[in-house]
């Protein structure tokens, strides 16, 4: 169940973290209510990639990469600023952590990656993108 352990830190860790450096701006996750402002807003989703076993030893570990990823986005013509302090405040909440879940499971966060994706609907989009590993120990 390390997937959805995951998500709930991770949902935690960024909420938290926002509700108290940027607490006007809202986030979105994944398959959740939210009602778009017209103000600055965030995303936020983990995106698993390729899994694999792995053996460390005698220790058998189920290896999944994924990549957290959290967009900014800010009213069109706006300018970048809001959009770039937001977006390395998300990155730094991950940024070279290593967590162990409650259920066992071990990650391990990269450095976080910027880039911005231009204009859409109105609004100017700045992502975050940070890989991780997740690995878990079955019995």
């Amino acid at each position: 169940m390390s997937m959805e352990t995951l998500r709930v830190w991770a949902e935690s860790t960024i909420q938290s973290a926002m509700h108290i450096s940027y607490p006007a701006v809202p986030i979105k996750f994944d398959n959740a209510p939210f009602k778009q402002p017209d103000t600055a807003w965030t995303a936020f989703c983990l995106l698993d990639g390729k899994s694999t076993a792995v053996n460390l030893g005698t220790i058998k570990v189920d290896r999944h990469v994924g990549l957290v990823q959290f967009d900014v986005l800010v009213p069109q013509n706006s300018g970048t600023k809001l959009a770039n302090l937001i977006c390395e405040f998300g990155g730094k909440q991950f940024r070279d952590q290593r967590v162990t879940l409650s259920d066992g499971a071990v990650v391990k966060f990269q450095t976080p990656s910027f880039r911005h994706m231009g204009t859409s609907g109105g609004f100017f989009r700045t992502v975050c993108s940070v890989v991780y590993w997740r690995d878990e120990f079955p019995q």
